[in-house]
């Protein structure tokens, strides 16, 4: 679009007209007689005085900047009437869009998506988060116990018994409720398949196969964790972990072949005793778990130790916003055993071996967060084998640091949540018990 003519500022006193507002005199310039410009400036003045107060209550409300992206433009016109000027024509956040390459969804955007080329799906919520007002993440209170995660085999009585209540609650809620299990099992569906476009462009957002794998899903699991401790008034509610790296760990664990924790999508010639294939191609079946277990413990060595040797091979490529800011290049353990539990756990009848096995119905199947419970895991692992502190071997970039997502939290509020929030479990109230 072209620019519109516009006077210019008046820098220079003697290009003023004879009519204008101030008037020279022997190099003292003084004002004249109230005119029309005068009315402007002052009617200017109190259109800036008002915009101040409404950008200050949408701050103090916390409302989406999405919702209120187009106060830039409001200030723009109300600073051009009071100095005569057009305002121009796009949003005052374009300054931010060429500094920042940072990912986030634009909320405003979600539509079908395409799990695979021959299948649409519409996993968005039945209100468009965009029209939600969010705050943003605040770290537990640190004197709050800690969430103790256990390995599933380990579970007792009384704790399957709470999960399983837990669970059966989520279930029961309605899908307007952000908290209910499918709503959550659609937020994986949303990100996981270019549902929401990234903010500031028509590109997809997709936080699988790059350096968002496990920041996003440590998000994911956080707040599904703290929603069903809330369903059933258990503050120090933890989630458990499938330990399919130890040898007494690596079946489908018992209490999800049970009750609200079973579906009915999954591989039943896969199904105990016959140990998990952690390098799963979808070909070769028929191993012994001895034999299994000789390969498994390899893959993980391989996957955590010899091919994970910078930070880059297991976190994955660098995926920052724009054009020319995509990538493809999964870690090491997102590619495997990630990817490969995911196929051998989804059922072969179907063609995208749903559940478990295609993006956008994964996380209909509890297990899925028993099994990502596992992966947040191996990041920590990851992060001791490799350096000397705990978190030395964490990404600085700040477009990694500052991306950000939302996720709705146990009192239905819409949270915005950055990657440099999820770094340090403490700091979340979470721990995994060691494993021997």
């Amino acid at each position: 679009m072209a620019e519109n003519s516009s006077p210019a500022y008046i820098t220079n006193p003697k290009s003023l007209p004879e009519n204008s507002h101030f008037k020279g005199k022997g190099g003292v310039w003084e004002p004249r007689k109230w005119g029309i410009m005068e009315g402007r400036w002052g009617f200017g003045v109190t259109l800036a005085l008002i915009m101040a107060t409404v950008v200050l209550f949408c701050l103090s409300m916390r409302v989406s900047e999405d919702q209120y992206a187009f106060l830039g433009d409001i200030k723009n016109m109300i600073l051009g009437i009071s100095v005569g000027e057009i305002p121009p024509q796009h949003h005052a956040v374009d300054g931010e869009k060429k500094r920042k390459n940072a990912l986030s969804p634009n909320l405003t955007t979600c539509d079908v998506s395409f799990p695979r080329p021959d299948l649409s799906v519409y996993c968005c919520p039945p209100k468009p988060e965009s029209e939600e007002p969010f705050i943003d993440f605040h770290f537990p209170d640190p004197s709050s116990p800690l969430r103790l995660r256990r390995p599933v085999h380990l579970a007792d009585g009384d704790y399957i018994a709470k999960y399983i209540k837990a669970v059966a609650i989520m279930k029961s809620l309605p899908y307007d409720d952000p908290r209910s299990f499918r709503r959550q099992g659609d937020r994986h569906c949303i990100y996981c398949t270019g549902a929401y476009k990234q903010k500031y462009s028509d590109l997809p957002l997709n936080v699988h196969r790059s350096w968002l794998f496990f920041p996003w899903h440590r998000m994911m699991i956080y707040f599904h964790e703290r929603i069903l401790g809330s369903l059933i008034g258990d503050d120090n509610f933890a989630l458990l972990f499938w330990n399919w790296d130890n040898p007494a760990g690596m079946m489908i664990p018992e209490m999800f072949m049970n009750g609200p924790l079973v579906d009915g999508d999954r591989e039943i010639s896969h199904f105990p005793p016959k140990f998990v294939d952690l390098n799963y191609d979808l070909l070769v079946e028929g191993r012994g778990n001895d034999e299994q277990l000789k390969m498994n413990m390899a893959t993980m060595y391989t996957q955590m130790v010899s091919g994970a040797k910078t930070t880059e091979l297991f976190m994955g490529c660098s995926y920052k916003a724009g054009e020319g800011g995509g990538c493809d290049g999964p870690g090491t353990v997102e590619n495997a055993p990630h990817n490969t539990i995911h196929d051998w756990v989804g059922s072969g009848l179907n063609e995208g071996r749903e559940n478990m096995g295609s993006f956008y119905s994964a996380a209909r199947d509890p297990i899925f967060y028993a099994h990502h419970g596992n992966l947040d895991r191996m990041w920590e692992v990851w992060r001791r084998i490799h350096g000397d502190r705990p978190y030395n071997s964490d990404i600085i970039d700040p477009d990694w640091l500052d991306s950000y997502f939302f996720f709705h939290d146990e009192k239905r509020q819409l949270v915005r949540i950055r990657i440099r929030d999820v770094l340090n479990i403490t700091n979340l109230r979470y721990a995994y018990e060691e494993v021997l």
